[in-house]
């Protein structure tokens, strides 16, 4: 419908589903499809098998397993070529900011993170939700309540890459009427 939509075979969204649960084995990172110019770029998590091999914020994604990642593919069939069984090898080819071309290799992990961090408590609590999973509703919430509900706060979305329509529905309530 628009450019943050895109439209998923039963399988892609299979795996899509499969990926919204909170753990998987993988390299911990985000894609991102750049519109402007129709590039994947990496996001690691801290601390991340794909952090610590020297993958940084904006590196562009050029093949994984030494397959093309091209504009015919989703960003959800490309998360599908990353993920796999723990302690796996992958292959990944980017392109770093300074435009040179590096070719790495990773092991996949188990990885377990949290949609909901809570990352500043004093004086205003600063919530960040960096994509909505089927348990973000759930981690809000606890934030929420541990801090107490009345209490003013930030809910930073920056950088959040989108995830589950109904997961994001879901958290609504816990702020309007």
């Amino acid at each position: 419908l628009d450019v943050y939509s895109d439209y998923l075979s039963p399988d892609e969204y299979s795996i899509f589903k499969r990926a919204q649960r909170n753990h998987y084995a993988g390299i911990g990172m985000e894609i991102l499809l750049d519109f402007r110019d129709n590039k994947i770029h990496c996001s690691p998590f801290p601390g991340s098998p794909a952090k610590e091999a020297g993958i940084n914020c904006g590196d562009t994604l050029l093949q994984v397993d030494g397959r093309d990642i091209s504009k015919n593919m989703s960003i959800f069939s490309i998360g599908a070529l990353i993920r796999g069984k723990n302690g796996t090898p992958i292959n990944l080819l980017l392109q770093k900011s300074s435009g040179d071309i590096v070719s790495m290799n990773l092991l996949r992990e188990k990885i377990i993170y949290k949609s909901v961090v809570l990352k500043k408590a004093d004086p205003v609590p600063v919530i960040q939700i960096s994509n909505f999973s089927n348990k973000t509703d759930k981690e809000l919430k606890s934030i929420l309540i541990n801090m107490g509900i009345d209490r003013p706060k930030i809910i930073d979305l920056r950088g959040n890459t989108g995830g589950d329509l109904f997961s994001a529905i879901k958290c609504a309530p816990l702020f309007i009427s």
